[in-house]
């Protein structure tokens, strides 16, 4: 398969402070976003999660925010395509939910998420990212979704990828990362 899975899956997050990660792409965002802040919360890190853009603070004031409480993760959501990223972004996790890519084919999947208008191209150059593909239960092609998920990884140079369900009262999700070894940790 050319990957293998993150245990736990949110191993990759930062844990210390004054990072701000990002997700953002789809509504799911803020789920996983959620996710992430009880899974972290639970080893003890502190965070500080917030929204980003309609209604909740800019980009400018999550950066204050990361200013302000330099001992805490912030965790930023947007549930749109397109926000305006803030500056102090140390890693980004765009959202796209699988619903639908088997029948309109796994190649627009390496476009939403690596083309040259994707959710990957809103990042500031360098930042690192680990692309969520959600709604995992409404997948029925896995041959095609494994294929499209080589294809990101190895062609498209996606080091890692979240995958899973957050729709439910409980989130179901992984990492895989390439077998080349896990990245590391944002931040480390």
């Amino acid at each position: 398969m050319g990957f293998e899975f993150l245990v736990p899956w949110h191993a990759f997050l930062p844990r210390d402070g004054g990072h701000v990660v990002v997700w953002y792409g789809h509504a799911d965002a803020l789920r996983l976003r959620d996710a992430a802040a009880a899974a972290l919360a639970a080893e003890g890190v502190a965070c500080r999660c917030c929204g980003l853009g309609d209604g909740g603070p800019d980009a400018a004031a999550v950066d204050d925010l990361a200013g302000e409480q330099p001992g805490r993760v912030v965790l930023a959501a947007a549930a749109t395509a397109d926000p305006v990223l803030p500056a102090r972004t140390s890693l980004v996790v765009p959202v796209v939910p699988l619903t639908g890519f088997a029948e309109r084919g796994w190649d627009g999947l390496t476009d939403v998420v690596c083309g040259p208008a994707g959710l990957l191209s809103r990042a500031a150059a360098g930042t690192p990212a680990a692309p969520a593909l959600l709604r995992l239960d409404d997948c029925l092609d896995s041959i095609g979704l494994f294929a499209a998920l080589g294809r990101l990884m190895a062609e498209r140079d996606v080091p890692l990828l979240v995958l899973g369900e957050v729709r439910g009262p409980q989130p179901r999700l992984r990492a895989v990362y390439r077998d080349a070894g896990p990245p590391p940790a944002a931040g480390a």
